[in-house]
């Protein structure tokens, strides 16, 4: 039984026609009619098609997945032995008996200096995705081209998607898992979405040599942004300039639902882990906080002057940072009125209770989030409480703040502007928050940047039976940060009018 899927079979049958036809066509050891037989003989034995065979594969498919898994094994060998090395130090610098095997150094890495320019483009880099596991880099520009680039050797790309879309690409997300889009499938794929200004949604298969699987059309204006459901990955999350977030099914293309909750262009949007929550941004100077399936508007953060470009959820990891940030700039060090509000277990049931937002008034702001009203069996009412609280505004860009993203660690929030600078900004220090460093590199404006997410599986090896008894005795917190560890990988890029920049 073969373990590949019936397009994947087509796909093979097909480069192995097309890698002997010239062969055999070329050779001068049998006469022509010999030749012709032996190829229909190969169409007939691989039931392939021959009129247009080529048409759904690349030039020399076979040889570039050849080459393609001889560096991948040429790879894979030296990080098996990058990894067999760090756990040999990671091990010998361990004495204590009940230490949690953690590298302190590897947690908290922060880029520092350019790794690599990516002067590729015509056109200014707009959007950027990180695959979930693998080590590729997706980079989209504002002439609507799609490039995809393999970290570990970037002299040249893997592949470039021209024409991906007809106007500038304003967003890129892959989908965090393989998703098995029809039941007759037996494996699953990752799948990147592409959002543009020609209103419509694009969808690649990234497991098929990123071929175009679907156009989504619905939105009347501008998509300005797209992601993935975290739990439901059939579905897509977009938001439009024409004021509205529309919920997406791939494997059909329809729009599922669509809601109207701000009074202007929707900017940006983002998912809690559980996906039941969404935060959007808008030209109406407005966060807004809202019950996805539904539409119905939980709570509003109103606090920049400007356009807000941005706005993002801060993970569970962070609150405890965030918790003593709020006790002391937004309750005073109140005990009482801080318990009330930041002790509420009910935040721990939501997975949210912080956002940050940034905008054109060169600022970010770091909100505490209002709690929905729950009803038993019904979907949550407006929050009884429904402004935002703000914690903190942090000044230091110079123009526009182009986009936030939070380190894995949850300790360091990480900003990009129109001032060609990248800003790291400590959430642990108890006095406030600071910036601690400024990447510079870019010569114009930063428009976006991505942080590679770690990669954390659900089933624990276990080595020994009190390894298994040690993971089982840590707390929450700590059972994360060991599989953050072992999962963490440090890939940070920048996208600007002038370049991409890989950083280490």
């Amino acid at each position: 039984m073969s373990a590949l899927s019936d397009r994947q079979t087509a796909e093979l049958n097909k480069s192995v026609i097309q890698y002997l036809a010239p062969l055999i066509t070329q050779s001068t050891e049998i006469t022509e009619d010999q030749k012709q037989l032996i190829i229909n003989q190969l169409f007939k034995s691989l039931s392939v098609n021959r009129e247009g065979y080529e048409d759904g594969i690349p030039k020399h498919y076979l040889e570039k997945k050849w080459s393609a898994v001889l560096r991948l094994q040429k790879q894979i060998m030296e990080l098996e032995n990058d990894v067999q090395q760090y756990k040999d130090s990671l091990l010998a610098s361990s004495s204590a008996p009940n230490s949690i095997l953690l590298s302190k150094d590897k947690l908290n890495w922060l880029p520092s200096h350019i790794n690599k320019n990516l002067k590729f483009y015509n056109s200014p880099i707009t959007a950027i995705a990180i695959h979930p596991f693998q080590p590729v880099v997706c980079t989209a520009s504002g002439d609507g081209v799609i490039i995809v680039w393999d970290m570990l050797n970037l002299t040249e790309p893997i592949k470039i998607i021209k024409n991906a879309h007809t106007k500038a690409i304003t967003s890129l997300n892959f989908s965090p898992r393989e998703v098995v889009l029809n039941n007759e499938d037996k494996y699953g794929s990752i799948y990147l979405a592409s959002s543009s200004s020609d209103l419509m949604i694009k969808i690649w298969d990234a497991n098929a040599d990123y071929k175009a699987l679907r156009t989504l059309t619905g939105h009347d204006h501008i998509v300005s942004y797209v992601a993935f459901h975290p739990i439901n990955q059939k579905q897509l999350i977009s938001c439009s300039r024409d004021t509205s977030i529309k919920i997406w099914d791939i494997s059909s293309g329809w729009c599922l639902n669509t809601f109207i909750g701000h009074s202007d262009w929707v900017r940006k949007l983002d998912l809690t882990t559980t996906g039941e929550y969404v935060l959007s941004c808008s030209n109406d100077l407005s966060i807004r906080l809202s019950h996805l399936e539904s539409g119905t508007g939980i709570g509003l953060m109103i606090g920049h002057s400007q356009v807000i470009e941005t706005c993002m959820f801060f993970p569970k990891i962070s609150n405890k940072y965030l918790d003593v940030l709020a006790k002391k700039f937004l309750f005073d060090d109140s005990e009482e009125e801080s318990k009330h509000f930041l002790k509420n277990e009910l935040y721990d049931q939501l997975e949210y209770k912080y956002c940050c937002s940034g905008g054109r008034d060169d600022l970010i702001k770091l909100w505490l989030l209002p709690l929905p009203n729950l009803r038993p069996h019904r979907h949550p009412m407006q929050s009884l409480d429904p402004n935002g609280k703000l914690i903190l505004t942090l000044r230091g860009h110079s123009s526009w703040v182009k986009d936030l993203k939070i380190h894995p660690n949850g300790k360091i929030l990480f900003s990009c502007s129109d001032d060609k600078t990248i800003k790291l900004w400590d959430l642990t220090n108890q006095n406030g928050v600071r910036c601690i460093n400024t990447l510079t590199g870019h010569e114009g404006f930063v428009n976006c940047m991505e942080f590679s997410c770690p990669i954390i599986d659900t089933v624990d090896v276990k080595q020994n039976g009190n390894a298994e008894k040690k993971t089982n005795e840590l707390e929450p917190e700590e059972e994360y940060m060991r599989k953050l560890a072992s999962g963490f990988r440090n890939y940070f890029v920048s996208g600007g009018v002038d370049k991409s920049i890989i950083w280490g």
